[in-house]
């Protein structure tokens, strides 16, 4: 994942590996060993899920990967209501992916995480590779997408 193409996280390799690692979901598109995709989802697996980083790398936007990871991740989670967060530039794509706008949501932010700079920080490559080695996957291939393999981890209903 280019630098350029991502917004997830201002932690560090670390943090960003405790978070997937802490996920019902995850899911890694790979094209030869190089991740392009990611998102993830925190869940019950019962009746909540919150999904959460849905990224893809910017030289590989158009081509309905994100589409895809959403589509995983839901399907997962599916007997779930599902909640996002995202960039406020993203929330039309999402509502064109089935979300509405929730009039009833109300978060509390920890103080050092809200900042203009760690809505618009990039992602590190390092991060992706670090935790495509340490989390198990299984690999799907789609007829979709060919050329890439499709990760996706869960924790669910184990």
């Amino acid at each position: 994942m280019r630098r350029s193409g991502f917004g997830l996280t201002d932690f560090t390799p670390a943090q960003t590996e405790k978070a997937f690692e802490n996920s019902a979901v995850n899911v890694f598109v790979l094209d030869g060993n190089n991740i392009i995709g990611c998102g993830r989802a925190l869940s019950d697996g019962v009746s909540q899920a919150a999904v959460y980083n849905i990224a893809v790398d910017e030289a590989y936007h158009h081509q309905g990967l994100g589409k895809k990871v959403t589509a995983l991740i839901l399907e997962e989670t599916a007997d779930c209501n599902a909640v996002l967060y995202t960039h406020p530039d993203t929330v039309s794509w999402y509502e064109e992916q089935g979300f509405r706008r929730m009039k009833t949501g109300l978060a509390l932010y920890h103080p050092d995480r809200i900042s203009e700079w760690a809505l618009s920080n990039r992602l590190n490559p390092r991060i992706c590779r670090r935790i495509g080695r340490v989390l198990g996957f299984c690999a799907i291939k789609t007829d979709s997408f060919p050329a890439m393999d499709i990760l996706v981890s869960t924790a669910l209903g184990q």
